[in-house]
Parts: structure tokens; sequence; C-alpha cells
């Protein structure tokens, strides 16, 4: 298992079907052993069925999973605004934000530009608030598109990237991860019932 820092923001990046949610699920499990978990999810990609899959007896991690489904960019924004408001009085090992893009994405489609991207950093100036000052570790997943000159870009760019202090990189075709920050590491793995598995 990938060893996530403590009072940062982490960010798991890569092409759909990679495992970033998988990877999110697995890390929950084992947080909710001993802590609450709170896991903002965007796309509707959480499973009970897949975390069953997971750890057949997961009832009791479960009970300490809370599920927030954000269903556009206001709801997104309007929640993690809250974030340490919702954190500081339960005793939160682990947030999750599954994904920090695509609701942004959406919203740059349709809104001002300027009023979005001021928005998303707000969002994550509370979030490294809360992951410094609440020692609860930060792991955020982000989409990829490729730009003009078909280079890889996640969403966010430079701004996404400013606040991520553990980054990561899922690639399919061979399945690996590429830890890029703080310092470069690949690592092999395969996704079986029970999640990533490495090595």
């Amino acid at each position: 298992m990938l060893d996530f820092p403590k009072k940062k923001i982490s960010m798991i990046f890569g092409p759909a079907a990679t495992g970033k949610t998988t990877l999110c699920m697995q890390l929950s499990l084992k947080a909710a052993e001993n802590k609450k978990v709170l896991f903002v999810d965007t796309e509707g990609g959480f499973s009970t069925d897949r975390l069953k899959q997971m750890k057949p007896d997961f009832e009791k991690e479960l009970a300490n999973i809370l599920v927030y489904r954000a269903k556009n960019f206001d709801e997104q924004v309007n929640f993690l605004n809250n974030i340490e408001e919702i954190t500081k009085n339960g005793d939160f090992g682990l947030i999750i934000i599954d994904t920090i893009g695509m609701q942004y994405r959406k919203a740059l489609q349709d809104g001002d530009y300027g009023e979005v991207n001021k928005r998303l950093l707000l969002n994550l100036r509370k979030l490294t608030h809360v992951a410094e000052d609440l020692d609860i570790p930060i792991i955020m997943t982000n989409q990829v598109y490729s730009n003009m000159e078909g280079e890889q870009k996640y969403l966010g760019g430079k701004m996404v990237l400013g606040f991520a202090k553990f980054l990561v990189e899922l690639k399919k075709e061979p399945r690996k991860v590429v830890i890029l920050k703080p310092e470069e590491k690949i690592l092999k793995f395969k996704i079986e019932d029970s999640g990533l598995v490495f090595g």
C-alpha cells in the first residue's frame, strides 16, 4: 500500500479505469478501521458493492465512512468551504475527494472562468488548512486530458499542482504507479478484488 503523508494534500491522477477510485476506497477501508473517513464523491463512483468485494465483513468500516455526493460545482464548493466545521469535532483520519476536477471542468464550460478558478482556489486553501491544522491527510483524485500538442495535463493545472505535496500518477498499460513528488519512484501493481496489489 502507498504511504500517503499526514498534514498534506496528495493528488492521484490518471486516465479513466486506472484504479483511482478503487485505491481511494481501499485507503478508506484501511483508515476506517480506527477513525472516521469523509469521502466526497463528485462522480458517483463510491460503491458499497465494491467495498464488500474488497472486504466481505466491511460493516464496521462502512459505519465510519461518511459519503457526501456533490452533484455539481456549487455543491462541491459549498461543502468544501465548510470542511473545517464538518471535521474539527470528529475523529477523522482521512478525507478523500474523488474527483476535484470533474465538476470544476463542467463549471468552466458553463460559467465565468475567473470566478470558477477563484472558488476552486478558496477550496484548496481550506483543504490545506484542515490538513495542516487538524492533522488530517487529504487525498484528491483528478482527471487528465491531452492538450493541442498531445501532452497529458490534469484539470486545474498549476493551481491544483501547487497545493499537492505528494503527487501520484496511475498508468494503465502496463499498470504502474509513478510517484512524481516529492521524489520519483515507480511501483508496479495489479487490480484484484481486494483492490490495488503492489509488487
